[in-house]
């Protein structure tokens, strides 16, 4: 009897199908495509890092401005009431202060301020802040400018709130300069007119 075996060895040895790499590109991409993604990522959280660092740094530099526009304010009345109850004058010697060559009570000025109606703003931005106070020893920095002693300013008094009758009084005037300064070198700068009844 003769016996065959009913496959033979090289029917069971497949071939194996022929492999074009795509799978390896495919991975590549994506890859690729992570990468990018990634690194965009990076990009912008970076940059909103330095966008909310510069908007921490200027609130900070106008908080401090702030304050030095509050302390010259307190100054100011200072000075308002030295002219006024101890028949003072504005003395310019101190650093800082500075008044028009045409306000009365004024002493040693050297006329950093301008009149009113020449419509000239004292600029900040040129200015020499070295020459200005400085508050708690720091960069934030203030200046007053007298611009004048005005008689005759007619002011409601509380018992004739609604009516027409008017007490005089004499006013001082100021315009007050702030500079604040952050760590990163951004300035603010504020200015206002104050004026003492």
């Amino acid at each position: 009897m003769n016996t065959q075996p009913l496959y033979s060895h090289r029917e069971w040895i497949q071939r194996p199908a022929r492999q074009t790499g795509g799978l390896l590109i495919f991975g590549m991409v994506l890859l690729v495509v992570l990468t990018v993604i990634g690194l965009a990522a990076g990009t912008t959280s970076s940059l909103q890092l330095k966008m909310s660092s510069n908007a921490l740094e200027k609130n900070a530099s106008f908080q401090y401005a702030e304050d030095a526009l509050a302390v010259a304010e307190k100054k100011a009345i200072e000075l308002a009431d030295g002219m006024r109850w101890a028949g003072g004058n504005f003395d310019c010697s101190t650093t800082g202060y500075y008044a028009l060559s045409t306000a009365p009570n004024q002493t040693n000025c050297n006329g950093l301020a301008s009149p009113l109606n020449n419509l000239q703003v004292f600029d900040p931005k040129t200015f020499d802040w070295n020459n200005a106070v400085v508050v708690d020893g720091t960069s934030v920095r203030f200046v007053i400018e007298f611009l004048g002693k005005y008689d005759d300013i007619a002011m409601r008094t509380d018992a004739a709130r609604g009516t027409a009758a008017q007490k005089k009084k004499t006013a001082y005037m100021f315009r007050l300069t702030a500079r604040g300064a952050a760590n990163n070198d951004s300035f603010t700068y504020l200015q206002e007119i104050y004026m003492r009844v």
